[in-house]
C-alpha cells in the first residue's frame, strides 16, 4: 500500500511541477492572441483608409477570380497574414516555454518556410494580372484584325500563361514542380 501511495505521490509532484510552466505558456498565448487580434484591427483600419482595397477591383474583374466566390481584398488578406504571423510566434513561443523540442522544431521550419510561401503568394497574384492583360491585349488585337475567334484565342493564351505561372508560383514555394 505505502508502494501506491508513493507512487501516487511523486505522479502529483510531477503534475505540480509542470502547472507553473502551463500557466506560463496560457498567459504567453493569451498575450499574443490579443496583440495579435489588435494587431490585424489596427492594420486593416489602415490599409483600408489608405485606398489599397481599389487595387483589387482589377484583380475580381479577372474571369478566373469573378467566376468563383472569393473577393480579394488586400487589407484583409495583409491584416490576417500579420494575425497568423504574430499569433504563430506567440504560439511558438507558449511551446518553448513547456520544454516541447520536436514540436518547437517544427513550429521554427514553419516559421522559416513562411517568407516563401508570402513571396510566392505575391508571384501569383502578379502572374495573374499579367495574365489577364496578355489576354485582354491579345483579344483586342485579334478583334482589331477581325479574327472571330479572338475570344478563344485569348482563353488559350490566358490558360497557357496561367499554368506557367502556376509552376513559377510552385517554384517559388519550393514545392515539387515535375510531372
Amino acid at each position: 500500500m505505502k508502494e501506491i501511495l508513493d507512487t501516487i505521490s511523486a505522479q502529483l509532484m510531477t503534475m505540480a511541477n509542470v502547472i507553473p510552466s502551463l500557466l506560463t505558456a496560457l498567459a504567453v498565448f493569451v498575450v499574443g492572441l490579443i496583440l495579435a487580434k489588435t494587431l490585424r484591427k489596427i492594420i486593416g483600419r489602415l490599409l483600408a483608409k489608405s485606398g489599397i482595397d481599389k487595387l483589387a477591383d482589377r484583380l475580381n474583374d479577372i474571369d478566373l477570380v469573378a467566376n468563383t466566390s472569393i473577393e480579394i481584398k488586400p487589407s484583409v488578406l495583409i491584416s490576417s497574414i500579420v494575425y497568423y504571423i504574430v499569433l504563430f510566434v506567440f504560439i511558438m513561443a507558449a511551446v518553448d516555454v513547456l520544454g516541447m523540442e520536436a514540436i518547437s522544431q517544427l513550429m521554427t521550419d514553419m516559421i522559416n518556410y513562411m517568407p516563401k510561401a508570402i513571396s510566392a503568394f505575391f508571384v501569383f497574384l502578379v502572374g495573374l494580372l499579367f495574365c489577364d492583360l496578355i489576354k485582354k491585349m491579345v483579344q483586342a488585337a485579334c478583334e482589331s484584325l477581325g479574327i472571330g475567334s479572338a475570344k478563344l484565342l485569348a482563353n488559350v493564351v490566358f490558360y497557357f500563361l496561367f499554368l506557367n505561372v502556376a509552376l513559377i508560383t510552385l517554384k517559388q514555394a519550393e514545392l515539387q514542380t515535375n510531372f
